[in-house]
């Protein structure tokens, strides 16, 4: 189970809140990965493609993992908890393939902001039936 979140900056907030996450892993196979963005992803113009977050300068992923079902309560929460609480630091977008099934309703504007409208018109083109939909789904303009 993995959240994710966009960031511009890296306050000193954001950081004392991951080192507390950190210090409280639920599994050792737990991870949070910050990545930077930058080069390519920043020059491109927003309305260049389907991922329109060039200011995004860092993603981080709070990823969830564990090895026994009587772990899943305990580890879904502190994803949960350290998404939440890192929230206020977080940019308004995110890239799609961090979002998890929950997250369903954050597809239009947190993954493809102004974009949606023109993905929905190629889904129309390109994929009126609908038939690749098992995924952060966009659905054919109708």
């Amino acid at each position: 189970y993995w959240k994710s979140h966009n960031l511009t900056t890296l306050s000193d907030r954001f950081i004392d809140t991951l080192v507390g996450f950190a210090e409280r892993l639920p599994s050792p196979l737990c991870e949070i990965p910050v990545l930077t963005l930058g080069g390519q992803v920043g020059a491109l113009p927003a309305d260049s493609a389907a991922y329109p977050h060039r200011d995004a300068a860092y993603v981080v992923n709070v990823h969830g993992r564990w090895e026994g079902p009587d772990q899943d309560e305990e580890v879904v929460r502190w994803a949960r908890d350290l998404w939440s609480a890192t929230e206020a630091d977080a940019a308004s977008g995110i890239y799609i393939n961090f979002m998890t099934a929950d997250e369903a309703g954050r597809v239009p504007s947190a993954a493809y902001g102004p974009a949606w409208k023109r993905l929905t018109q190629v889904k129309a083109k390109w994929d009126p039936d609908n038939f690749f939909r098992m995924n952060q789904n966009i659905p054919p303009a109708v």
